[in-house]
């Protein structure tokens, strides 16, 4: 963590520390979404910050500056990792590219593990096996299982469907290797955050009917219609972390020639959505992408797949990586035990 990274870190659980009366003085009422709910103290606190200092600016850093910034504040506000969890790096070369992987497991615990295949988020333009650590770590901690963090390549440099391709080839990968790793792959998932959870259900769809699909999935807020045509993105669509903005800086750096409903990229234009793996779908009450995907949990469960839908209504985009605050610590754990019951021998 850089110099002032952990002067950020330091100063926010400061702030945290305050009485409520005093955080609301300071940083006024929090918002409320359309439907009547308030967003989290301490969520509405870091939001108002984020704001005034213009952290999530993503369009106007560009990839390599947004990149970098999301490394560096990776653990600003993430919980530390704990020191029974090992971790080490692996390389799948493959014909024109190489993944790197980050294998997490309790120093403690005897195989054969559940393993869960885990995609960071980050527009498909940034974020790293680095800014997603944190959060890896505490995973194969609560899960009790071996994490598989991956490095997809990223755009603008590898456009679609270079993430897809690198997601489904580095799972296939964990799979056969699963031994060497102290897992079991017959007890695999796949997990992701936002742009993570768009590829996890796209590997599921690519692996359908296959007997190495994963058997569950575990999608966190993620965007599952490229089209933005639900209301959830008019009402959040400025100031609550990720903007209409980004999203379109995104979507142009991911998919410059459009194709937009392509079912790799947005499944919920799947033909088919039978015979998917069990699914758990977690949206945060302040979000862009919050109602695509419950339509997407909607149009899973109406295939026959068994879903668990959970919106935390105080929450915002990007909640996975904040754990230092309770309301975020909270969703963590709900997300976390779920994985460890789907995997459960």
């Amino acid at each position: 963590m850089t110099l002032v990274a952990d002067f950020q870190r330091s100063s926010f659980q400061s702030l945290l520390k305050l009485p409520p009366s005093l955080k609301s003085a300071l940083f006024g009422a929090p918002k409320c979404a359309p439907e009547g709910y308030a967003m989290d103290l301490d969520m509405h606190m870091l939001l108002s910050l984020s704001n005034v200092f213009h952290q999530a600016d993503w369009p106007t850093l560009g990839p390599q500056k947004a990149r970098a910034m999301m490394d560096d504040q990776g653990a600003v506000i993430s919980r530390p990792v704990p020191t029974h969890i090992s971790f080490h790096d692996e390389v799948l070369r493959l014909p024109g590219r190489v993944i790197r992987a980050r294998v997490y497991r309790d120093k403690s615990l005897s195989g054969p593990l559940p393993i869960i295949v885990y995609y960071h988020g980050g527009g498909y333009v940034f974020g790293s096996l680095r800014s997603h650590h944190n959060e890896c770590a505490h995973l194969a901690d609560l899960t009790r299982s071996v994490v598989v963090a991956v490095d997809y390549r990223l755009s603008p440099e590898h456009a679609f469907p270079a993430a897809p391709d690198d997601g489904l080839a580095s799972y296939l990968w964990v799979h056969e290797r699963a031994a060497s790793f102290g897992g079991d792959p017959a007890r695999m998932a796949v997990a992701g955050d936002s742009a993570g959870g768009n590829l996890s259900t796209v590997i599921c769809l690519d692996l359908k009917g296959d007997p190495r699909m994963p058997i569950f999935q575990c999608l966190i807020y993620p965007p599952t219609d490229f089209t933005r045509s639900t209301p959830s993105h008019e009402y959040f669509r400025d100031g609550f972390f990720l903007t209409r903005r980004s999203i379109d800086w995104f979507f142009d750096q991911y998919m410059p020639l459009g194709n937009l409903t392509h079912p790799r990229a947005s499944p919920q234009f799947a033909e088919s959505h039978k015979g998917l793996p069990p699914a758990l779908i977690v949206t945060a009450g302040f979000d862009p992408l919050r109602d695509e995907a419950k339509v997407y949990a909607d149009t899973l469960s109406a295939a026959g797949v068994t879903v668990t839908y959970k919106c935390f209504e105080g929450l915002f985009h990007g909640f996975f990586s904040m754990s230092m605050i309770p309301a975020a610590h909270d969703a963590f754990v709900y997300i976390a035990d779920a994985l460890r019951d789907a995997l459960a021998a």
